[in-house]
């Protein structure tokens, strides 16, 4: 039996993140509504209130919320207020306003709508389209002269439409168990701590646009940083290709998922502005920053995405 969960290396989806919108006193009541939503896959929403114009009140939310998400085709979806959230390993999460949608999404171009209800609260309302996933066309994985993990992707970015993209990674490491006496060997995930950059791009951080390539091929690197401890600590390299070091009986692979989202323009914007308004809370001189919003009657954001996935893995050499 195997064990398979991943780290995410670095998260960039940013639901349920207790973000501050910089508003006018005018703004300092009201609900704040965050949500991403896909298709086939589980759809979080968390509806807080906004209590002043320094941002959000993290012990005050709505536990009481009506939300439903309209399909193109006109197919209602409820939310349920379950006794657990996305972050199940983190307590503190558990009913902090958190929904989840009962059925999955499907796939369908055109607009998805949605709605929350809130008793003694104002209708808040909200449309966004999910993007078709953009295939990623080939990868390969390597090191640096510097000693950083590298990626490469390679993607055709969809002619005749503005299109966004980020990405992902996760990180697995897999041991073998030498306590149990299943005859398939039990596996166990090591602990993971790595963050990653985008670089030699143009781009900030994880998110970036079609704007300089669009209809074209793009080829985009990705750098995680000090990958070399993996390449000293775990890796042999024989006629150049790395392979897990055969001394180390009880590992089996060090596996990386790598996700390509498709992410809709509000969805970019967002987290462009939430990125600005981050940097500008570092300097004291920095104009102030008002974080995007496409939520009628309140704030937050209501995005669409898309993911393609592919995968890269250092294992144990096989001898005849």
């Amino acid at each position: 039996m195997k064990r398979i969960s991943c780290s995410l290396i670095l998260v960039f989806l940013l639901l349920g993140c207790k973000e501050k919108f910089l508003v006018s006193p005018a703004d300092t009541n009201g609900l704040v509504v965050n949500g991403f939503f896909t298709y086939g896959d589980s759809c979080w929403f968390n509806v807080s209130y906004l209590e002043s114009a320094f941002g959000i009140d993290s012990n005050n939310y709505s536990n009481d919320a009506v939300l439903t998400i309209t399909e193109p085709d006109g197919t209602i979806h409820t939310t349920s207020y379950p006794d657990y959230s996305p972050w199940t390993e983190n307590p503190n999460f558990y009913n902090k306003g958190y929904y989840r949608l009962e059925k999955p999404l499907t796939y369908q171009p055109g607009i998805y709508k949605l709605t929350v209800e809130v008793p003694g609260e104002n209708h808040l309302t909200a449309s966004d389209s999910i993007p078709s996933p953009v295939k990623i066309n080939s990868g390969s994985m390597g090191f640096d002269n510097n000693d950083n993990l590298i990626f490469f992707i390679d993607l055709t970015d969809p002619v005749s439409s503005e299109n966004f993209y980020a990405v992902s990674i996760f990180r697995s490491i897999y041991f073998k168990n030498t306590d149990t006496i299943n005859p398939e060997p039990e596996y166990i995930q090591s602990p993971n701590s790595f963050t990653f950059l985008i670089t030699k791009s143009g781009y900030y951080g994880v998110f970036f646009s079609d704007e300089t390539f669009n209809g074209q091929n793009k080829n985009v690197e990705i750098i995680v940083p000090h990958g070399g401890e993996i390449r000293t600590n775990l890796l042999a390299k024989e006629n150049n290709t790395y392979y897990l070091k055969p001394e180390d009986i009880y590992q089996d692979s060090i596996v990386f998922t790598l996700k390509l989202y498709s992410i809709s323009k509000s969805y970019f914007n967002y987290a462009n502005s939430y990125n600005d308004q981050t940097k500008a809370e570092q300097d004291f001189y920095a104009d102030p920053v008002v974080v995007f919003s496409n939520i009628n009657g309140g704030k937050g954001i209501f995005a669409g995405y898309s993911t393609s996935t592919t995968s890269f893995a250092f294992r144990k050499k096989s001898y005849p």
